[in-house]
Protein backbone atom coordinates (compact mmCIF):
# COMPACT_ATOMS: atom_id res chain seq x y z
CA UNK A 1 0.00 0.00 0.00
CA UNK A 2 1.36 3.24 -0.76
CA UNK A 3 1.87 6.31 1.66
CA UNK A 4 -0.21 8.85 1.77
CA UNK A 5 2.14 11.57 0.38
CA UNK A 6 3.04 8.99 -2.57
CA UNK A 7 -0.91 8.67 -3.34
CA UNK A 8 -1.20 12.14 -3.60
CA UNK A 9 1.61 12.86 -5.94
CA UNK A 10 0.96 10.27 -7.90
CA UNK A 11 -2.60 11.50 -8.64
CA UNK A 12 -2.03 15.18 -8.86
CA UNK A 13 -2.64 16.40 -12.47
CA UNK A 14 0.43 17.53 -14.70
CA UNK A 15 -1.16 20.19 -15.46
CA UNK A 16 -3.80 21.53 -12.51
CA UNK A 17 -5.51 25.25 -10.51
CA UNK A 18 -3.44 26.28 -7.57
CA UNK A 19 -3.82 30.00 -5.72
CA UNK A 20 -2.82 32.10 -3.24
CA UNK A 21 -4.82 32.59 0.32
CA UNK A 22 -7.56 35.22 -0.48
CA UNK A 23 -7.10 34.58 -4.13
CA UNK A 24 -5.24 38.16 -5.10
CA UNK A 25 -4.37 36.92 -8.40
CA UNK A 26 -7.42 34.47 -8.84
CA UNK A 27 -6.41 30.40 -9.54
CA UNK A 28 -3.45 30.11 -12.18
CA UNK A 29 -3.00 27.08 -14.17
CA UNK A 30 0.35 25.88 -13.84
CA UNK A 31 2.89 22.39 -14.14
CA UNK A 32 2.30 20.33 -11.44
CA UNK A 33 5.87 21.30 -10.35
CA UNK A 34 4.95 24.96 -9.27
CA UNK A 35 1.63 24.51 -8.42
CA UNK A 36 3.13 22.00 -5.67
CA UNK A 37 4.40 25.30 -3.91
CA UNK A 38 0.71 27.38 -3.40
CA UNK A 39 -1.11 26.73 -0.67
CA UNK A 40 -4.37 25.81 -2.36
CA UNK A 41 -4.31 23.34 -5.35
CA UNK A 42 -6.50 21.46 -7.47
CA UNK A 43 -6.19 17.56 -6.22
CA UNK A 44 -8.69 15.61 -8.93
CA UNK A 45 -8.06 16.38 -12.92
CA UNK A 46 -10.81 17.05 -15.16
CA UNK A 47 -11.37 13.65 -16.33
CA UNK A 48 -10.92 11.27 -13.39
CA UNK A 49 -11.37 11.77 -9.09
CA UNK A 50 -9.26 9.80 -7.26
CA UNK A 51 -10.44 12.16 -4.25
CA UNK A 52 -13.53 13.47 -2.24
CA UNK A 53 -12.90 17.01 -0.59
CA UNK A 54 -15.14 18.50 1.83
CA UNK A 55 -14.88 21.90 3.36
CA UNK A 56 -15.41 22.18 7.05
CA UNK A 57 -15.31 25.82 8.59
CA UNK A 58 -16.12 25.19 12.15
CA UNK A 59 -13.38 24.78 15.30
CA UNK A 60 -12.57 21.08 15.60
CA UNK A 61 -13.10 20.46 11.86
CA UNK A 62 -10.23 17.72 11.44
CA UNK A 63 -12.50 15.08 13.82
CA UNK A 64 -15.80 16.43 12.32
CA UNK A 65 -16.25 12.72 10.51
CA UNK A 66 -15.21 10.76 13.79
CA UNK A 67 -17.52 13.26 15.66
CA UNK A 68 -20.27 12.64 13.83
CA UNK A 69 -20.13 8.97 12.72
CA UNK A 70 -18.85 9.16 9.09
CA UNK A 71 -15.89 7.42 7.75
CA UNK A 72 -12.41 8.61 8.91
CA UNK A 73 -10.23 10.71 6.13
CA UNK A 74 -7.69 9.29 4.83
CA UNK A 75 -6.17 13.23 5.37
CA UNK A 76 -7.25 16.04 7.14
CA UNK A 77 -5.01 19.00 6.21
CA UNK A 78 -6.29 22.25 9.31
CA UNK A 79 -5.87 25.73 9.39
CA UNK A 80 -4.27 26.13 12.66
CA UNK A 81 -5.43 29.87 12.84
CA UNK A 82 -9.02 28.92 13.41
CA UNK A 83 -9.54 25.21 13.45
CA UNK A 84 -10.83 24.96 9.87
CA UNK A 85 -9.87 22.40 7.49
CA UNK A 86 -10.42 20.16 4.54
CA UNK A 87 -11.26 16.23 4.42
CA UNK A 88 -10.03 13.87 1.79
CA UNK A 89 -11.52 10.55 1.29
CA UNK A 90 -8.80 8.61 -1.30
CA UNK A 91 -10.90 6.65 -3.80
CA UNK A 92 -8.50 3.10 -4.46
CA UNK A 93 -10.19 3.20 -7.81
CA UNK A 94 -10.86 6.52 -9.03
CA UNK A 95 -13.84 7.82 -11.15
CA UNK A 96 -13.60 8.86 -14.64
CA UNK A 97 -15.46 11.40 -16.09
CA UNK A 98 -14.85 11.55 -19.36
CA UNK A 99 -17.92 11.58 -22.18
CA UNK A 100 -17.22 7.60 -22.83
CA UNK A 101 -17.14 7.09 -18.83
CA UNK A 102 -19.80 4.92 -17.42
CA UNK A 103 -22.60 6.83 -15.41
CA UNK A 104 -23.28 4.60 -13.08
CA UNK A 105 -20.21 5.57 -10.62
CA UNK A 106 -20.34 9.05 -12.10
CA UNK A 107 -23.56 9.07 -10.09
CA UNK A 108 -22.67 6.91 -7.19
CA UNK A 109 -19.76 9.53 -6.56
CA UNK A 110 -22.46 12.65 -6.49
CA UNK A 111 -24.17 10.74 -4.17
CA UNK A 112 -21.37 10.23 -2.19
CA UNK A 113 -20.43 13.32 -1.80
CA UNK A 114 -23.79 14.78 -1.07
CA UNK A 115 -23.99 12.21 1.72
CA UNK A 116 -20.38 12.62 3.58
CA UNK A 117 -21.06 16.87 2.95
CA UNK A 118 -24.41 16.54 4.65
CA UNK A 119 -23.40 14.15 7.79
CA UNK A 120 -20.15 15.89 9.04
CA UNK A 121 -21.98 19.47 8.29
CA UNK A 122 -19.32 20.80 5.50
CA UNK A 123 -19.90 23.09 3.00
CA UNK A 124 -22.82 22.43 0.63
CA UNK A 125 -21.94 25.11 -1.81
CA UNK A 126 -17.87 23.82 -1.94
CA UNK A 127 -17.26 22.09 -5.41
CA UNK A 128 -13.43 20.71 -4.54
CA UNK A 129 -11.87 22.17 -7.16
CA UNK A 130 -9.05 23.80 -5.00
CA UNK A 131 -8.52 22.14 -1.90
CA UNK A 132 -5.54 23.18 1.12
CA UNK A 133 -2.24 21.47 -0.26
CA UNK A 134 -1.07 19.38 2.44
CA UNK A 135 2.66 19.80 1.62
CA UNK A 136 2.18 23.67 2.49
CA UNK A 137 3.71 25.09 5.12
CA UNK A 138 0.92 27.09 6.27
CA UNK A 139 -1.17 23.90 7.34
CA UNK A 140 -1.51 21.27 9.48
CA UNK A 141 -2.06 17.77 8.33
CA UNK A 142 -3.24 15.38 11.33
CA UNK A 143 -1.86 12.02 9.34
CA UNK A 144 1.39 10.83 9.21
CA UNK A 145 2.43 11.81 5.27
CA UNK A 146 5.07 8.55 5.31
CA UNK A 147 2.22 6.14 6.57
CA UNK A 148 0.55 3.66 4.64
CA UNK A 149 -2.87 5.86 2.91
CA UNK A 150 -6.14 4.68 3.82
CA UNK A 151 -8.03 3.96 0.61
CA UNK A 152 -11.87 3.46 0.15
CA UNK A 153 -14.33 1.36 -2.50
CA UNK A 154 -16.90 3.86 -3.68
CA UNK A 155 -19.80 1.24 -3.03
CA UNK A 156 -18.18 0.28 0.40
CA UNK A 157 -18.13 3.88 1.07
CA UNK A 158 -21.84 4.51 -0.03
CA UNK A 159 -22.69 1.82 2.62
CA UNK A 160 -21.24 3.55 5.04
CA UNK A 161 -23.17 6.87 5.03
CA UNK A 162 -26.63 7.58 5.21
CA UNK A 163 -27.42 7.66 1.20
CA UNK A 164 -30.94 8.91 2.10
CA UNK A 165 -32.58 12.42 1.49
CA UNK A 166 -30.47 12.56 -1.90
CA UNK A 167 -32.94 14.16 -4.62
CA UNK A 168 -32.15 13.35 -8.53
CA UNK A 169 -33.36 16.17 -10.23
CA UNK A 170 -36.20 14.20 -12.45
CA UNK A 171 -35.47 12.47 -15.83
CA UNK A 172 -38.69 12.51 -16.91
CA UNK A 173 -38.36 16.37 -16.43
CA UNK A 174 -35.34 16.63 -18.48
CA UNK A 175 -37.45 14.33 -21.84
CA UNK A 176 -40.25 16.60 -21.39
CA UNK A 177 -38.50 20.01 -21.47
CA UNK A 178 -35.52 18.81 -23.25
CA UNK A 179 -31.99 18.35 -22.14
CA UNK A 180 -30.31 22.21 -22.45
CA UNK A 181 -33.73 23.58 -20.77
CA UNK A 182 -33.17 21.37 -18.27
CA UNK A 183 -30.29 22.00 -17.47
CA UNK A 184 -30.90 26.05 -17.80
CA UNK A 185 -33.68 25.98 -14.87
CA UNK A 186 -32.17 23.64 -12.38
CA UNK A 187 -28.79 25.54 -12.95
CA UNK A 188 -29.73 28.74 -13.35
CA UNK A 189 -31.55 28.80 -9.80
CA UNK A 190 -28.37 27.76 -7.97
CA UNK A 191 -26.17 29.98 -9.75
CA UNK A 192 -28.36 33.36 -9.53
CA UNK A 193 -27.92 32.52 -5.59
CA UNK A 194 -24.08 31.11 -5.41
CA UNK A 195 -22.68 33.91 -7.25
CA UNK A 196 -23.06 36.32 -4.13
CA UNK A 197 -20.51 33.85 -2.64
CA UNK A 198 -17.99 34.62 -5.28
CA UNK A 199 -18.14 38.04 -4.51
CA UNK A 200 -14.61 39.90 -4.40
CA UNK A 201 -12.85 36.43 -6.12
CA UNK A 202 -12.02 35.79 -9.35
CA UNK A 203 -14.01 34.83 -12.51
CA UNK A 204 -12.19 32.04 -13.39
CA UNK A 205 -12.52 30.44 -9.80
CA UNK A 206 -16.15 31.45 -10.22
CA UNK A 207 -16.53 29.83 -13.63
CA UNK A 208 -15.04 26.42 -12.07
CA UNK A 209 -17.63 26.10 -9.45
CA UNK A 210 -20.57 26.63 -12.66
CA UNK A 211 -18.39 23.67 -14.69
CA UNK A 212 -18.35 21.66 -11.44
CA UNK A 213 -21.85 22.18 -10.47
CA UNK A 214 -23.08 21.16 -14.15
CA UNK A 215 -21.00 18.33 -14.57
CA UNK A 216 -22.80 17.11 -11.76
CA UNK A 217 -26.18 18.12 -12.74
CA UNK A 218 -25.58 16.73 -16.31
CA UNK A 219 -24.74 12.80 -14.77
CA UNK A 220 -28.11 12.57 -13.63
CA UNK A 221 -29.92 12.74 -16.69
CA UNK A 222 -31.14 9.70 -18.22
CA UNK A 223 -29.20 10.67 -21.20
CA UNK A 224 -26.46 13.33 -20.60
CA UNK A 225 -25.11 16.03 -22.63
CA UNK A 226 -21.59 15.90 -24.05
CA UNK A 227 -19.05 17.57 -22.17
CA UNK A 228 -18.43 19.90 -24.22
CA UNK A 229 -22.21 20.80 -24.27
CA UNK A 230 -22.45 21.00 -20.61
CA UNK A 231 -19.40 23.32 -20.37
CA UNK A 232 -21.02 26.01 -23.02
CA UNK A 233 -24.11 26.04 -20.84
CA UNK A 234 -21.96 26.92 -17.73
CA UNK A 235 -19.71 29.24 -19.71
CA UNK A 236 -23.11 31.34 -20.38
CA UNK A 237 -24.26 30.73 -17.06
CA UNK A 238 -21.41 32.02 -15.50
CA UNK A 239 -20.79 35.32 -17.64
CA UNK A 240 -24.01 36.34 -17.25
CA UNK A 241 -24.50 35.75 -13.67
CA UNK A 242 -21.25 37.04 -13.20
CA UNK A 243 -21.29 40.70 -15.49
CA UNK A 244 -24.95 41.17 -13.92
CA UNK A 245 -24.77 40.28 -9.94
CA UNK A 246 -24.17 43.76 -8.69
CA UNK A 247 -26.80 45.05 -11.28
CA UNK A 248 -29.20 42.88 -10.16
CA UNK A 249 -27.92 43.42 -5.94
CA UNK A 250 -28.54 46.92 -6.78
CA UNK A 251 -32.04 46.30 -7.99
CA UNK A 252 -32.89 44.25 -4.91
CA UNK A 253 -31.68 46.98 -2.54
CA UNK A 254 -33.85 49.49 -4.62
CA UNK A 255 -36.76 47.48 -4.48
CA UNK A 256 -36.45 46.03 -1.01
CA UNK A 257 -36.01 50.40 -0.18
CA UNK A 258 -39.33 51.43 -1.67
CA UNK A 259 -40.98 48.42 -0.73
CA UNK A 260 -40.37 49.56 2.91
CA UNK A 261 -41.44 52.69 2.35
CA UNK A 262 -44.17 52.05 0.77
CA UNK A 263 -45.57 49.57 3.91
CA UNK A 264 -45.26 46.86 1.33
CA UNK A 265 -47.23 47.84 -1.65
CA UNK A 266 -46.80 46.87 -4.59
CA UNK A 267 -46.04 49.39 -7.56
CA UNK A 268 -45.39 49.96 -10.97
CA UNK A 269 -41.83 50.36 -10.24
CA UNK A 270 -41.49 46.76 -8.61
CA UNK A 271 -43.18 45.30 -11.16
CA UNK A 272 -40.87 46.47 -14.04
CA UNK A 273 -37.86 45.14 -11.47
CA UNK A 274 -39.29 41.89 -11.65
CA UNK A 275 -39.90 42.03 -15.92
CA UNK A 276 -36.08 43.26 -16.21
CA UNK A 277 -35.53 40.09 -14.12
CA UNK A 278 -37.50 38.08 -16.39
CA UNK A 279 -35.98 40.03 -19.44
CA UNK A 280 -32.36 38.63 -17.90
CA UNK A 281 -33.52 35.17 -17.42
CA UNK A 282 -34.39 35.06 -21.19
CA UNK A 283 -31.57 36.34 -22.74
CA UNK A 284 -29.34 33.65 -20.58
CA UNK A 285 -31.64 30.56 -21.41
CA UNK A 286 -30.70 31.90 -25.26
CA UNK A 287 -27.62 32.19 -25.07
CA UNK A 288 -27.77 28.33 -23.06
CA UNK A 289 -29.46 27.43 -26.43
CA UNK A 290 -32.78 27.23 -25.49
CA UNK A 291 -35.28 28.08 -27.87
CA UNK A 292 -38.00 30.97 -27.73
CA UNK A 293 -40.66 28.51 -27.28
CA UNK A 294 -39.25 27.16 -24.01
CA UNK A 295 -38.18 30.54 -22.60
CA UNK A 296 -41.73 31.80 -23.04
CA UNK A 297 -43.08 28.52 -21.88
CA UNK A 298 -40.77 28.56 -18.58
CA UNK A 299 -41.36 32.24 -17.87
CA UNK A 300 -44.56 32.13 -18.57
CA UNK A 301 -45.19 34.87 -21.38
CA UNK A 302 -45.85 34.65 -24.85
CA UNK A 303 -43.23 33.97 -28.00
CA UNK A 304 -43.81 37.43 -29.01
CA UNK A 305 -42.51 39.04 -25.96
CA UNK A 306 -39.59 36.77 -25.45
CA UNK A 307 -38.66 37.89 -28.95
CA UNK A 308 -39.43 41.31 -28.18
CA UNK A 309 -36.62 40.70 -25.14
CA UNK A 310 -34.01 39.18 -27.17
CA UNK A 311 -34.37 41.70 -30.32
CA UNK A 312 -33.84 44.64 -27.65
CA UNK A 313 -30.75 46.26 -28.42
CA UNK A 314 -30.40 48.30 -25.05
CA UNK A 315 -30.51 44.62 -23.30
CA UNK A 316 -27.78 43.51 -25.93
CA UNK A 317 -25.68 46.23 -24.43
CA UNK A 318 -26.14 45.35 -20.90
CA UNK A 319 -24.26 42.01 -21.51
Amino acid sequence: MAALSEAVLSTLPASMRCADVGFPNGSMLRRRDAAISYPLIQYNSPWSASWIVADVDYPGAAYAAQDRGAPSPSVSVINPKNGHAHLFWYLSRPVHLTDAARLAPMRLLDRVRYALTRQIGADANYTGLLAKNLFHPDWRVVQNLDAPVIGYDLHKLADSLDMDGYREPRADTAIAEGRNVFMFDVGRRWAYEAVRERRGDSFDLWLADCAAYFERLNVSLADPLTMGEVRAIAKSTAKFCWRNDAQHAERFRARQSFKGRMGGKVSGAVRRAASEDARASARLMRASGCTVAAIAAELGVHRNTVSAWLSDPDLGNAQ
